[in-house]
């Protein structure tokens, strides 16, 4: 409406000119046009743009999980050892056996922050370490014969009393008629035993 009031003036003024000639006339229909034709061009440029397109969401495909069940221990590289005290459980299959585990804390005599932490302050310390067991709880856990799980057991006679691979068979015949329980770093991969480490404890 304010570009129409604008141009009707212009041309009244033109027109209502005395003396105007009829080239005057021409020029002022002609500014006339060119004024018309500028609105227009503004108007169009000053129209609202056209709303975006809502974006399309990402579906991400379900990742299948296998049956814990029947699927072998998946190997990972980001699995840390437990230290835990381990008694032998019972023969599931050729292929499978339960472990009992129960996870300790190794605290040596000099380090202040555990021994507080645990309420160590008055323990013996013999042989300069404690084992620290808030409360006895044995789990049990599958271990495997077919080679996914790996044995470790100390060979006493190697003088400096390491850890050597042993077989499963050799692993489950010591531990079967074992009272007292085998402190070992353990490495658990999803619902399995992937590998027991016997520690040496003085």
């Amino acid at each position: 409406m304010k570009h129409d009031l604008s141009l009707l003036l212009v041309i009244l003024l033109l027109f209502g000119c005395a003396g105007c000639t009829t080239s005057d006339k021409e020029n002022a229909a002609e500014i006339a046009n060119r004024l018309q034709q500028a609105f227009a061009e503004q108007a169009e440029s000053t129209e609202a743009p056209a709303s975006l397109p809502s974006p399309v969401p990402q579906v991400t495909p379900e990742i299948p999980v296998p049956d814990a069940g029947t699927a072998d221990p998946a190997p990972s590289s980001e699995a840390q050892p437990i230290l835990c005290d381990v008694l032998f459980g019972e023969d599931i299959d050729g292929d499978r056996f339960t472990v009992l585990l129960d996870d300790v804390v190794w605290v040596n005599w000099d380090d202040v922050d555990l021994i507080v932490e645990y309420g160590l302050e008055d323990a013996w310390f013999d042989n300069d370490y404690e084992l620290y067991n808030a409360e006895e709880a044995f789990i049990p856990m599958i271990a495997f014969k077919n080679g996914n799980t790996e044995f470790f057991m100390v060979d006493w006679e190697d003088d400096f009393l390491r850890s050597v691979p042993v077989s499963s068979d050799e692993f489950i015949a010591f531990m079967r008629g074992r009272e007292a329980p085998m402190l070992a770093d353990v490495t658990i991969e999803g619902e399995y035993v992937t590998a027991i480490r016997e520690i040496y404890v003085p």
